[in-house]
Protein backbone atom coordinates (compact mmCIF):
# COMPACT_ATOMS: atom_id res chain seq x y z
CA UNK A 1 0.00 0.00 0.00
CA UNK A 2 1.50 3.53 -1.10
CA UNK A 3 2.22 5.76 1.24
CA UNK A 4 -0.74 8.27 2.29
CA UNK A 5 1.99 11.89 1.15
CA UNK A 6 2.10 9.97 -2.17
CA UNK A 7 -1.38 9.18 -3.02
CA UNK A 8 -2.20 12.66 -2.02
CA UNK A 9 0.80 13.99 -4.58
CA UNK A 10 -0.93 11.82 -7.29
CA UNK A 11 -4.18 13.37 -6.92
CA UNK A 12 -2.71 16.48 -7.43
CA UNK A 13 -0.68 16.02 -10.48
CA UNK A 14 -4.14 14.60 -12.23
CA UNK A 15 -5.73 17.88 -13.09
CA UNK A 16 -1.81 18.94 -14.76
CA UNK A 17 -1.47 15.49 -16.68
CA UNK A 18 -4.48 15.83 -18.17
CA UNK A 19 -4.07 19.47 -19.27
CA UNK A 20 -1.17 18.57 -21.02
CA UNK A 21 -0.39 17.81 -24.83
CA UNK A 22 2.35 15.11 -25.42
CA UNK A 23 5.85 16.76 -27.48
CA UNK A 24 6.32 16.62 -30.80
CA UNK A 25 8.36 14.27 -32.28
CA UNK A 26 11.72 13.94 -34.56
CA UNK A 27 12.25 17.70 -34.48
CA UNK A 28 15.04 18.36 -37.78
CA UNK A 29 16.36 20.63 -39.94
CA UNK A 30 17.04 19.58 -43.39
CA UNK A 31 19.21 22.61 -45.10
CA UNK A 32 19.77 22.17 -49.15
CA UNK A 33 21.92 24.90 -50.33
CA UNK A 34 21.74 26.82 -46.90
CA UNK A 35 17.91 27.10 -47.35
CA UNK A 36 16.83 25.39 -43.83
CA UNK A 37 13.93 24.12 -42.98
CA UNK A 38 12.23 23.14 -39.58
CA UNK A 39 11.12 19.43 -39.48
CA UNK A 40 8.54 17.44 -36.90
CA UNK A 41 5.72 15.26 -36.29
CA UNK A 42 2.76 15.60 -33.94
CA UNK A 43 2.80 12.93 -30.79
CA UNK A 44 0.28 9.88 -30.61
CA UNK A 45 -2.65 11.33 -29.43
CA UNK A 46 -2.59 15.08 -31.08
CA UNK A 47 -6.04 16.20 -31.98
CA UNK A 48 -6.54 17.40 -35.14
CA UNK A 49 -7.14 21.21 -33.75
CA UNK A 50 -3.86 21.47 -31.99
CA UNK A 51 -1.04 24.05 -33.30
CA UNK A 52 2.58 24.49 -32.68
CA UNK A 53 4.94 27.17 -32.23
CA UNK A 54 8.53 27.36 -32.99
CA UNK A 55 11.41 28.94 -31.17
CA UNK A 56 15.38 29.05 -32.00
CA UNK A 57 18.25 30.31 -30.08
CA UNK A 58 21.62 31.61 -31.04
CA UNK A 59 24.28 29.83 -28.92
CA UNK A 60 26.27 32.37 -28.16
CA UNK A 61 22.99 34.44 -26.55
CA UNK A 62 20.69 33.60 -23.80
CA UNK A 63 17.07 34.02 -24.22
CA UNK A 64 15.00 32.13 -27.00
CA UNK A 65 13.48 34.12 -29.86
CA UNK A 66 10.27 33.10 -31.33
CA UNK A 67 10.23 32.41 -35.04
CA UNK A 68 7.55 35.60 -36.32
CA UNK A 69 5.90 33.50 -39.22
CA UNK A 70 5.69 30.29 -37.47
CA UNK A 71 3.97 30.72 -34.15
CA UNK A 72 0.59 29.07 -35.00
CA UNK A 73 1.59 26.17 -37.42
CA UNK A 74 -1.10 23.82 -38.17
CA UNK A 75 -0.97 19.91 -38.11
CA UNK A 76 -1.01 19.61 -42.09
CA UNK A 77 2.11 21.90 -42.47
CA UNK A 78 4.20 20.72 -39.61
CA UNK A 79 7.35 22.47 -41.08
CA UNK A 80 8.72 26.11 -40.80
CA UNK A 81 11.16 27.70 -42.52
CA UNK A 82 14.19 29.19 -40.19
CA UNK A 83 16.34 30.62 -43.17
CA UNK A 84 16.51 33.97 -42.12
CA UNK A 85 16.62 33.19 -38.44
CA UNK A 86 19.79 31.46 -39.60
CA UNK A 87 21.80 34.38 -40.74
CA UNK A 88 24.93 33.94 -39.45
CA UNK A 89 27.05 30.44 -40.90
CA UNK A 90 29.54 30.25 -38.76
CA UNK A 91 27.54 30.02 -35.29
CA UNK A 92 25.42 27.01 -34.38
CA UNK A 93 22.12 27.69 -33.49
CA UNK A 94 18.43 25.28 -31.66
CA UNK A 95 15.62 25.39 -32.30
CA UNK A 96 12.41 24.03 -30.76
CA UNK A 97 8.89 22.93 -30.96
CA UNK A 98 5.87 23.23 -28.82
CA UNK A 99 1.97 21.88 -29.41
CA UNK A 100 -0.41 23.78 -27.82
CA UNK A 101 -4.94 24.17 -28.24
CA UNK A 102 -7.81 24.82 -26.46
CA UNK A 103 -5.84 25.95 -23.06
CA UNK A 104 -3.23 22.91 -23.25
CA UNK A 105 0.51 22.87 -24.11
CA UNK A 106 3.10 20.27 -24.34
CA UNK A 107 6.68 20.75 -23.71
CA UNK A 108 9.29 21.99 -25.82
CA UNK A 109 11.19 19.16 -28.11
CA UNK A 110 14.77 21.04 -29.16
CA UNK A 111 16.73 20.21 -32.35
CA UNK A 112 20.56 19.20 -32.52
CA UNK A 113 22.88 21.89 -32.89
CA UNK A 114 23.02 22.98 -36.09
CA UNK A 115 25.50 25.14 -38.08
CA UNK A 116 24.40 26.70 -41.42
CA UNK A 117 27.28 26.18 -43.56
CA UNK A 118 28.40 22.77 -42.08
CA UNK A 119 24.68 21.27 -42.06
CA UNK A 120 23.87 22.31 -45.19
CA UNK A 121 24.44 19.81 -48.88
CA UNK A 122 25.52 22.36 -51.22
CA UNK A 123 24.46 21.96 -54.48
CA UNK A 124 26.20 22.56 -57.89
CA UNK A 125 27.93 25.50 -59.29
CA UNK A 126 27.65 27.13 -62.35
CA UNK A 127 30.32 26.56 -64.80
CA UNK A 128 31.32 27.84 -68.26
CA UNK A 129 33.83 26.24 -70.20
CA UNK A 130 35.49 27.78 -73.55
CA UNK A 131 38.56 27.45 -75.60
CA UNK A 132 41.45 29.91 -75.76
CA UNK A 133 43.90 27.64 -77.80
CA UNK A 134 46.33 25.73 -75.53
CA UNK A 135 44.38 26.53 -72.76
CA UNK A 136 40.41 26.34 -71.08
CA UNK A 137 39.00 29.36 -69.60
CA UNK A 138 36.85 28.20 -66.46
CA UNK A 139 33.31 30.47 -65.40
CA UNK A 140 32.38 29.33 -62.32
CA UNK A 141 29.56 30.84 -60.14
CA UNK A 142 28.34 29.36 -56.83
CA UNK A 143 24.75 28.30 -56.37
CA UNK A 144 21.67 30.27 -56.79
CA UNK A 145 18.75 30.34 -54.31
CA UNK A 146 17.35 32.46 -51.43
CA UNK A 147 19.68 30.66 -48.82
CA UNK A 148 22.81 32.46 -50.15
CA UNK A 149 21.70 36.14 -50.11
CA UNK A 150 21.43 35.64 -46.32
CA UNK A 151 25.34 34.83 -45.77
CA UNK A 152 27.21 37.01 -43.68
CA UNK A 153 30.02 35.94 -44.99
CA UNK A 154 30.11 34.91 -48.62
CA UNK A 155 33.23 34.33 -49.51
CA UNK A 156 33.24 31.09 -47.86
CA UNK A 157 31.30 30.18 -51.40
CA UNK A 158 34.21 31.32 -53.30
CA UNK A 159 36.67 28.26 -53.48
CA UNK A 160 35.75 25.06 -56.03
CA UNK A 161 37.77 21.92 -56.59
CA UNK A 162 37.52 20.96 -60.53
CA UNK A 163 38.59 18.01 -62.17
CA UNK A 164 39.50 18.32 -65.74
CA UNK A 165 39.47 14.93 -67.91
CA UNK A 166 40.68 14.57 -71.34
CA UNK A 167 38.26 13.01 -73.51
CA UNK A 168 40.43 11.26 -75.57
CA UNK A 169 41.89 8.62 -73.26
CA UNK A 170 40.45 9.58 -69.97
CA UNK A 171 43.27 11.05 -68.68
CA UNK A 172 42.52 13.25 -65.53
CA UNK A 173 43.84 15.76 -62.85
CA UNK A 174 42.13 18.06 -60.65
CA UNK A 175 43.09 21.33 -59.35
CA UNK A 176 41.76 24.01 -56.73
CA UNK A 177 40.08 27.50 -58.20
CA UNK A 178 39.82 30.24 -55.69
CA UNK A 179 37.90 33.05 -58.59
CA UNK A 180 34.91 32.73 -60.76
CA UNK A 181 36.83 33.04 -63.84
CA UNK A 182 40.09 30.88 -64.14
CA UNK A 183 42.28 29.71 -67.35
CA UNK A 184 43.61 26.33 -66.91
CA UNK A 185 47.02 25.77 -69.26
CA UNK A 186 49.68 23.87 -70.82
CA UNK A 187 47.03 21.80 -72.56
CA UNK A 188 47.33 20.19 -75.89
CA UNK A 189 45.24 22.44 -78.59
CA UNK A 190 42.16 20.81 -80.65
CA UNK A 191 41.52 18.33 -78.08
CA UNK A 192 38.26 18.16 -76.09
CA UNK A 193 38.02 18.64 -72.48
CA UNK A 194 35.52 18.19 -69.87
CA UNK A 195 35.26 20.25 -66.64
CA UNK A 196 33.68 19.05 -63.58
CA UNK A 197 33.19 21.49 -60.29
CA UNK A 198 32.43 21.27 -57.40
CA UNK A 199 32.04 24.06 -54.12
CA UNK A 200 34.44 23.52 -51.50
CA UNK A 201 33.92 24.22 -47.99
CA UNK A 202 36.08 23.22 -44.91
CA UNK A 203 34.80 20.14 -42.76
CA UNK A 204 31.77 19.93 -45.37
CA UNK A 205 31.86 16.99 -47.17
CA UNK A 206 28.17 17.08 -48.61
CA UNK A 207 28.55 19.14 -51.69
CA UNK A 208 27.22 17.73 -55.03
CA UNK A 209 29.31 18.36 -58.57
CA UNK A 210 28.13 20.09 -61.80
CA UNK A 211 27.64 18.23 -64.44
CA UNK A 212 30.59 17.63 -67.02
CA UNK A 213 31.28 20.66 -69.56
CA UNK A 214 32.90 19.70 -72.26
CA UNK A 215 34.80 22.18 -74.96
CA UNK A 216 37.88 22.29 -77.58
CA UNK A 217 41.24 23.97 -76.64
CA UNK A 218 41.09 25.36 -79.87
CA UNK A 219 38.95 24.54 -83.33
CA UNK A 220 39.08 20.85 -84.16
CA UNK A 221 41.07 20.12 -87.38
CA UNK A 222 39.78 20.97 -90.48
CA UNK A 223 39.24 17.39 -92.90
CA UNK A 224 40.14 19.23 -95.81
CA UNK A 225 39.76 16.40 -98.18
CA UNK A 226 35.78 15.98 -97.21
CA UNK A 227 35.78 19.76 -97.91
CA UNK A 228 36.97 19.48 -101.14
CA UNK A 229 34.78 16.74 -102.23
CA UNK A 230 32.09 18.28 -100.90
CA UNK A 231 32.81 21.34 -103.24
CA UNK A 232 33.28 19.28 -106.46
CA UNK A 233 30.37 17.48 -105.71
CA UNK A 234 28.51 20.54 -105.50
CA UNK A 235 30.06 22.32 -108.73
CA UNK A 236 29.22 19.22 -110.74
CA UNK A 237 25.77 19.51 -109.83
CA UNK A 238 25.46 23.36 -110.48
CA UNK A 239 27.53 22.41 -113.97
CA UNK A 240 24.59 20.03 -114.87
CA UNK A 241 21.92 22.74 -114.13
CA UNK A 242 23.52 25.01 -116.24
CA UNK A 243 24.22 23.05 -119.30
CA UNK A 244 20.48 21.44 -119.51
CA UNK A 245 19.35 25.24 -118.53
CA UNK A 246 21.40 26.26 -121.48
CA UNK A 247 20.56 23.44 -124.00
CA UNK A 248 17.16 23.82 -123.49
CA UNK A 249 16.78 28.06 -123.92
CA UNK A 250 18.94 27.49 -127.06
CA UNK A 251 16.33 24.44 -128.39
CA UNK A 252 13.72 26.80 -127.65
CA UNK A 253 15.23 29.95 -129.21
CA UNK A 254 16.62 27.86 -132.34
CA UNK A 255 13.85 28.61 -135.81
CA UNK A 256 12.09 25.24 -137.06
CA UNK A 257 13.79 23.52 -139.84
CA UNK A 258 10.48 22.93 -141.20
CA UNK A 259 8.07 25.09 -142.71
CA UNK A 260 4.74 25.77 -140.94
CA UNK A 261 1.56 24.14 -142.09
CA UNK A 262 0.36 27.43 -142.81
CA UNK A 263 3.33 28.53 -145.75
CA UNK A 264 3.13 24.56 -147.13
CA UNK A 265 -0.81 25.22 -147.77
CA UNK A 266 0.04 28.89 -149.90
CA UNK A 267 0.75 26.62 -153.14
CA UNK A 268 -3.26 24.79 -153.15
CA UNK A 269 -4.74 27.70 -151.80
CA UNK A 270 -3.02 29.94 -155.00
CA UNK A 271 -3.44 27.55 -157.82
CA UNK A 272 -7.05 26.49 -159.62
CA UNK A 273 -8.54 24.99 -156.20
CA UNK A 274 -9.52 21.93 -159.08
CA UNK A 275 -5.81 20.80 -159.93
CA UNK A 276 -4.58 19.05 -157.51
CA UNK A 277 -1.40 20.62 -155.97
CA UNK A 278 2.33 19.45 -156.73
CA UNK A 279 4.03 16.79 -153.89
CA UNK A 280 6.90 19.47 -153.71
CA UNK A 281 6.57 23.18 -154.42
CA UNK A 282 9.27 25.36 -153.34
CA UNK A 283 9.34 28.98 -151.69
CA UNK A 284 10.88 30.04 -155.16
CA UNK A 285 7.45 29.03 -156.95
CA UNK A 286 5.17 30.90 -154.75
CA UNK A 287 7.00 34.22 -155.00
CA UNK A 288 8.61 34.40 -158.51
CA UNK A 289 10.03 37.18 -160.13
CA UNK A 290 8.98 37.85 -163.37
CA UNK A 291 11.76 37.31 -165.52
CA UNK A 292 13.29 39.38 -168.59
CA UNK A 293 14.21 38.07 -171.98
CA UNK A 294 11.75 35.42 -172.61
CA UNK A 295 8.08 34.98 -172.41
CA UNK A 296 6.03 35.11 -169.42
CA UNK A 297 5.51 31.87 -167.60
CA UNK A 298 3.42 33.50 -164.86
CA UNK A 299 -0.25 34.76 -166.08
CA UNK A 300 -2.57 36.76 -164.11
CA UNK A 301 -5.68 36.16 -162.31
CA UNK A 302 -8.96 37.94 -161.47
CA UNK A 303 -11.66 39.42 -162.95
CA UNK A 304 -9.74 42.85 -164.13
CA UNK A 305 -6.90 40.89 -165.89
CA UNK A 306 -7.39 42.08 -168.97
CA UNK A 307 -7.95 45.93 -167.94
CA UNK A 308 -4.75 45.44 -166.21
CA UNK A 309 -2.75 44.73 -169.13
CA UNK A 310 -3.49 47.71 -170.20
CA UNK A 311 -3.45 49.85 -167.97
CA UNK A 312 0.57 48.51 -167.49
CA UNK A 313 1.27 50.26 -170.96
CA UNK A 314 0.07 53.23 -169.88
CA UNK A 315 2.59 55.09 -168.05
CA UNK A 316 0.82 58.24 -167.14
CA UNK A 317 -1.72 56.51 -165.07
CA UNK A 318 -0.08 55.54 -162.33
CA UNK A 319 -3.17 55.24 -159.48
CA UNK A 320 -4.97 52.91 -161.61
CA UNK A 321 -2.28 50.60 -161.32
CA UNK A 322 -1.62 50.48 -158.14
CA UNK A 323 -4.81 49.51 -157.09
CA UNK A 324 -5.27 46.83 -159.55
CA UNK A 325 -2.15 45.67 -158.18
CA UNK A 326 -3.96 45.24 -155.18
CA UNK A 327 -5.52 42.48 -156.76
CA UNK A 328 -2.92 40.75 -158.65
CA UNK A 329 -2.28 36.86 -158.76
CA UNK A 330 0.53 34.83 -160.45
CA UNK A 331 -0.14 31.78 -162.22
CA UNK A 332 2.77 29.67 -163.79
CA UNK A 333 1.98 29.31 -167.51
CA UNK A 334 2.56 26.25 -169.54
CA UNK A 335 4.36 28.23 -172.43
CA UNK A 336 7.85 26.94 -172.18
CA UNK A 337 11.23 29.55 -171.82
CA UNK A 338 13.15 29.79 -174.27
CA UNK A 339 15.92 32.06 -173.06
CA UNK A 340 17.14 29.78 -170.17
CA UNK A 341 20.68 30.26 -170.84
CA UNK A 342 20.66 33.75 -170.68
CA UNK A 343 18.13 34.66 -167.71
CA UNK A 344 19.11 32.15 -164.66
CA UNK A 345 15.78 33.47 -163.39
CA UNK A 346 14.14 31.67 -166.24
CA UNK A 347 15.85 28.53 -166.25
CA UNK A 348 15.05 28.54 -162.39
CA UNK A 349 11.17 28.49 -163.66
CA UNK A 350 11.09 26.13 -165.79
CA UNK A 351 12.94 23.57 -164.05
Amino acid sequence: MAPPHLTVLLLLLLPVVQCTLLAPLNVTIVSFNLEHILHWLPAPGTPGTAHFRVHFLHLSEVSWKPVPWCLKVDTETLSCDVTDSFVDSTSFYLARVQAFGSARRSNWTLSAHFNPILDTVLGPPQVSVSGCGSCLRLQIAPPTGRGPQHLLSRHLLSEFTCWVRRSGDHTQFSLRVFSEEFLVEHLEPGVEYCVTAVVTVNFNTRAEPSEPQCAYTSPPPIDTATILLIALCVACLLGVLFCGFFLSSRSALSLPKTLPQILLSIPSLVQNPRTAAPEHFSLVTILPLEPKNCPSAWAKLGPNADQEEEEEEDDDDDNDEKESYGHMVWEASSEPCNDGLLDPQCSQLEK
